[in-house]
This record gives structure tokens, C-alpha cells and sequence, in this order.
């Protein structure tokens, strides 16, 4: 009879080393999540000469309105930063926005002669205003001394 062969050993595989863990990367912090309640404004509104006296003279919250217009650059600019502090101050600061040029009769009641200009008013009145752009450091300060 012929010689029965043998089947090869079968090596056992060579244990798999775990690669290292991946660094850790920086990630920026995750945006702050806001409950919805209608009743909060977090975005700046656009008033009229009809609407002004209800949405500003007579509002709860102590109002930031911003005299601009399309064809202004730095009003262009600042647009964002109060977009930004209306939600970041919503239900503390109302932000409304006065288009000078379609409302020339408001920003000569407010002696608005330059834009951009904000106006701050609280309980109807003045407490101040600033003209020119500025910047968010600057907005968040003008916001701040409104709510103490």
C-alpha cells in the first residue's frame, strides 16, 4: 500500500495588534440649543412708522434700533453681530431695525443725520445712541449697560 501523507500543520495566525487609539482632535463647542417660545423675539424685526410706537415706545423689554439703509456697507456689516445679540439676548433686549430711507420721518424725529445709528431706548426714552459701525465687543457693551 502507498504511504498515507500526512496533512501539513496548520499554523495558528499570528496574533492581530490593536492600532493605536486616533488622537484626540479639537472640536469647536456645540452651538447652544434654545427651547422655541414663540413669545421670545431672537431675531431683530423690521418697524414702520406705524408700528414703531407699539413694537418700541411701548415694549416690555428695553429696545436696540438700528437706523440703516440697503445702500450702506457698515450697516451691512453690523447686521449679523445684531442678528447674533438678539438671540443672544432674547427676552432681555428687543432689536428692531428702521430703514432711514423708507422712513425718513423716524430717523428725523431720532436726529438721525449719519448711518448706521442705534438708538437705545428704554420705557419710551432715549438712553442713548451711536453712530458709525462697531463692532461686536463694542454692540455686546451697548447691550449689557441696557439690561442693568
Amino acid at each position: 500500500p502507498a504511504p498515507v501523507e500526512e496533512p501539513a500543520p496548520v499554523e495558528e495566525p499570528a496574533p492581530v495588534e490593536e492600532p493605536a487609539p486616533a488622537p484626540k482632535i479639537f472640536s469647536p463647542p456645540k452651538p447652544r440649543l434654545r427651547a422655541f417660545n414663540p413669545t421670545i423675539l431672537t431675531h431683530p424685526i423690521d418697524v414702520t412708522d406705524s408700528s414703531f410706537e407699539t413694537e418700541v415706545l411701548h415694549s416690555d423689554l428695553p429696545v436696540v434700533v438700528d437706523f440703516w439703509a440697503s445702500w450702506c456697507a457698515p450697516c451691512r456689516a453690523m447686521s449679523p453681530l445684531l442678528d447674533e445679540l438678539a438671540l443672544d439676548y432674547a427676552g432681555k433686549v428687543k432689536v428692531v431695525k428702521v430703514n432711514a430711507d423708507a422712513h425718513p420721518t423716524l430717523a428725523a424725529d431720532y436726529a438721525v443725520s449719519n448711518l448706521p445709528t442705534i438708538v437705545l431706548i428704554r420705557d419710551g426714552g432715549i438712553v442713548t445712541s451711536v453712530t458709525g459701525s462697531r463692532n461686536k465687543a463694542a454692540l455686546e457693551k451697548l447691550f449689557s449697560d441696557l439690561v442693568k
